[in-house]
This record gives structure tokens, C-alpha cells and sequence, in this order.
């Protein structure tokens, strides 16, 4: 199981809705609030919920076995994770919910990017969310609780936001755990890159270094909103704690010139650098500052 399928699995969130699955007592029209990077991981553990026929998800039943990454014949997504459906996409999801299950008890719509969903696509749900078919539910994935009121009185609305317990992550100190962390995170799908960066937030808030809590948050965010690949997020984790370089530079006036600075990096081989510096060098951890610090980590030989 991935550590994004532990995190939603052991919210108290969806630990909520399993109780209420297993009661046989799902509700018709559900609702969780969770940054973007997560839902495809809801959409997963709460479908596997819905859709299986004992109610947990984690049996051998026909259904649990239909899955297919996120397709299942008894799913119908209506947008996509960054985009909200339409009203032909909505009317299009009612209909087909309104059909017999294929090989599950019931058939999941699931509406994607709900809190930016247009104020008639949003009304074309108001009927099916009050009166939903006898074999059909719905999931709204939203990042912010931002339904119309009148939808909303229908949706039994779930945050991965509140409650939550998030583990911070250890920051790297020496060349050894920072090649470790940046290769890990190379491997990473754009989900466990996220709720890593988060970890690492919540890492330099506990020690009290704000400034680079900010910086790695704006780091995130910026991945988001750009699609950065896990390599590339690598890279400029390691440009903020090594090389100094801030993300008001790689944001702004500067985001060209950082690109071609860590591409040339990479060219000489970013792993062997670290490798190579591994042996004889004497690593020593520093604070910049008092509250708000930011904490660095240099070799006696220099940065790459």
C-alpha cells in the first residue's frame, strides 16, 4: 500500500465513512475536501468502499477485482482532477447512474473539481443528489468546500484538512541522506511528492524555521500549478537548502536562469557529484538566524 493510500485510509475522514459502509449505511451523496494531489487516491479508497460488495473495500468479491488503476465498469467520472465537468458532463454521469451495476451493488458518479463547477452544471445535480437512483451514489472531489448552498444540503461533506495527523519528515543532513531523499523522491508519482514536501513543511515549523517552511510550501505549490516532474522538484528542494537560491528567484525574473543552472547540474551527473563527495568530506549542520532560520548544509569541498 502506497503512502497516500495510508494517509486517506487512516484519516479520520474516510475511517468514518468505512464505519458507516460497513452498517450498510453509505450515503448517497459524499463529499471530501483534500488538495488535488490526493484525489486520485480518494477516488480509489472511497470507490473500492462504495463498490464492494461486503462494504470494506479489501475483499475478493467480483467487484473489488473489476478494478483497474481507477477504472472500474461501475465508475463514471465526470471531469477531470484539474477540470471540472460541464453540464453535458453532468447530465451525461446522471444518466449513466440511473443504469444497472455491472458487477457491483451500486454505481459510483464521481464529479471532479466540484468547488469550481459552473452555477448550471452545479444545478443540474440538484435533482440526482435529492433523489438519487435506488443503485447509484456520488463522490465530489473538491479542494475547497465551495458547493452552492442548495448542493451542499444534499452532500455529506468529508475534510482531509481537519484532524489529520501529518508525521514530519526528518530535514536531510550530510550528502548521504540528502542523495538518499532526492533519489526517493525522483521515484515518487506526483501525489507522494506532495505529501512529502508537506512532511518536510511540517518538519520546519516544529524546529521553528519559518522562512524555509514558507519557501518549501510556495516549492509545492509551484509543482502543483506547473506540473514540475518529481526529478525537477528534486532539484530545487536541493537548490533551497544548498545553494540558497529562493523561490521568489525561480518564480519570478529568475526561473529561466535556474532552469539552465540545475540542467547543467544534472549534465554532470547530479547522483555522481553526490557520490563523489560522499567520500572524506566532512559535513557539519548550521542555523542561519534565530526563529525563521534558515538551516543549511555545506561540505568543505563547496556546493556542486
Amino acid at each position: 500500500m502506497s503512502d497516500l493510500s495510508l494517509y486517506v485510509r487512516e484519516s479520520a475522514a474516510f475511517q468514518s465513512l468505512k464505519e458507516a459502509s460497513l452498517q450498510g449505511k453509505k450515503p448517497h451523496a459524499v463529499a471530501f475536501v483534500a488538495q488535488t494531489s490526493l484525489h486520485e487516491t480518494i477516488l480509489t479508497e472511497v470507490g473500492k468502499l462504495y463498490l464492494c460488495e461486503g462494504g470494506s473495500g479489501e475483499d475478493e468479491c467480483q467487484s473489488c477485482q473489476a478494478w483497474d488503476g481507477i477504472s472500474h465498469p461501475d465508475l463514471i467520472m465526470a471531469g477531470s482532477f484539474d477540470r471540472p465537468p460541464g453540464i453535458d458532463d453532468c447530465r451525461h454521469m446522471s444518466a449513466e447512474l440511473f443504469l444497472a451495476p455491472v458487477v457491483s451493488p451500486l454505481r459510483l458518479g464521481v464529479i471532479c473539481a466540484a468547488d469550481r463547477l459552473s452555477l448550471p452544471a452545479a444545478n443540474s445535480l440538484l435533482k440526482i443528489t435529492e433523489e438519487p437512483p435506488q443503485k447509484g451514489a456520488i463522490l465530489f472531489l473538491m479542494e475547497e468546500a465551495k458547493l452552492i448552498p442548495t448542493l451542499q444540503s444534499r452532500v455529506w461533506t468529508f475534510s482531509l484538512y481537519e484532524g489529520q495527523s501529518l508525521s514530519p519528515l526528518p530535514l536531510p543532513v550530510g550528502w548521504e541522506e540528502w542523495l538518499k531523499l532526492l533519489s526517493e523522491l525522483q521515484d515518487m508519482e506526483s501525489g507522494e511528492v506532495d505529501l512529502t514536501l508537506m512532511r518536510l513543511t511540517r518538519e520546519c515549523l516544529e524546529e521553528g524555521l519559518i522562512d524555509m517552511a514558507q519557501e518549501i510550501e510556495e516549492l509545492r505549490l509551484i509543482s502543483l500549478r506547473g506540473h514540475l516532474d518529481s526529478a525537477m522538484v528534486a532539484d530545487f528542494l536541493f537548490a533551497l537548502f544548498e545553494e540558497g537560491i529562493s523561490i521568489e528567484d525561480i518564480s519570478c525574473d529568475l526561473w529561466q536562469a535556474t532552469l539552465s543552472r540545475l540542467a547543467s547540474h544534472r549534465g554532470r551527473n547530479l547522483r555522481r557529484s553526490f557520490e563523489e563527495n560522499l567520500r572524506g568530506d566532512q559535513y557539519e549542520q548550521r542555523h542561519r538566524g534565530s526563529l525563521g532560520g534558515r538551516r543549511t548544509i555545506r561540505g568543505t569541498s563547496g556546493a556542486l
